[in-house]
């Protein structure tokens, strides 16, 4: 699989083919100047971006070397208890726990690279020179505040732990916190109770034949367009999904290749899915 982020034109895309490649970039290509440099643009990228393909070596063939050319992933641990923390022996790794979370990797053995809070729920301010502490009256949660550090620092992925569960409205809290990511460009996954949630906009997700269980695909913002699911049990093809309507909840795996993909607008896709099984894939 190859993960195509192209933030000026808006793409978000994990795609497996070339052509798909090509066609996410013809897409959202910008339109400006006259045709001739549209399309003298339009045709470099497609270069580049297949010719990366075609020369580059897959991820898998990375991880069996040992090498690590990617961008460290970003784990962050929240206040409630998240099972336990896996964490990708492929990649590097920014740790960060989120006031309580401290406490739960400190349990697992997990010693954060940083700590970040207004520590209400820890009880106490930690010590050392990793600590951010914060105010309690502020507008960010400390999830939030976790992950504009990780990307300060850079962290385009994010595995966000214990923060399912527990008072609604922070869980519906880090689910917007989801939609933040995406809109910055960049992809973060909620991971707790067996599931997995993510949010994807203007691009599609895939899912290996290995995937089986339930999936739900919700509307996250104003009207998502363009909406198809494939592979699953109920296909949806070129639908609209509104906040009003939870047209896409209790969708099923159904043991073939499957993909949620948007074409304007944003979504939350959660499906079942352990830790370990998502970090390992990344």
């Amino acid at each position: 699989m190859y993960e195509v982020r192209k933030n000026y034109y808006n793409i978000t895309e994990d795609v497996r083919d070339p052509v798909d490649t090509v066609s996410a970039l013809n897409r959202r290509r910008p339109q400006r100047g006259g045709e001739k440099a549209d399309l003298a643009l339009t045709f470099s990228l497609n270069y580049i971006i297949l010719s990366h393909i075609i020369t580059h070596e897959s991820s898998a063939d990375r991880r069996a070397k040992g090498e690590y050319f990617m961008e460290p992933i970003c784990y962050i641990s929240g206040a409630q208890e998240p099972g336990p923390v896996a964490i990708s022996p492929y990649r590097p790794a920014f740790i960060i726990a989120a006031d309580r979370g401290l406490e739960h990797l400190t349990a697992q053995g997990i010693t954060p690279d940083l700590t970040v809070g207004d520590f209400d729920s820890l009880g106490r301010v930690p010590e050392g020179d990793n600590v951010l502490r914060h105010p309690a009256e502020k507008d960010d949660t400390d999830m939030l505040l976790a992950v504009r550090e990780g990307l300060r620092r850079g962290c385009r992925k994010f595995l966000l732990y214990g923060g399912l569960g527990g008072r609604l409205d922070h869980t519906l809290a880090n689910l917007q916190t989801l939609v933040f990511l995406a809109r910055e460009g960049a992809a973060g996954w909620l991971l707790g109770d067996g599931m997995a949630v993510t949010a994807l906009r203007d691009g599609c997700l895939n899912f290996g034949p290995g995937h089986a269980g339930v999936i739900s695909v919700f509307c996250a913002g104003s009207d998502a367009r363009g909406v198809n699911l494939e592979g699953l049990y109920y296909p949806l093809r070129n639908a609209t999904l509104t906040s009003g309507f939870p047209l896409g909840v209790s969708n099923q795996f159904t043991g073939v290749p499957s993909k949620v993909s948007v074409r304007e607008g944003e979504l939350l896709v959660m499906w079942q899915e352990s830790p370990e099984s998502l970090a390992a894939r990344l």
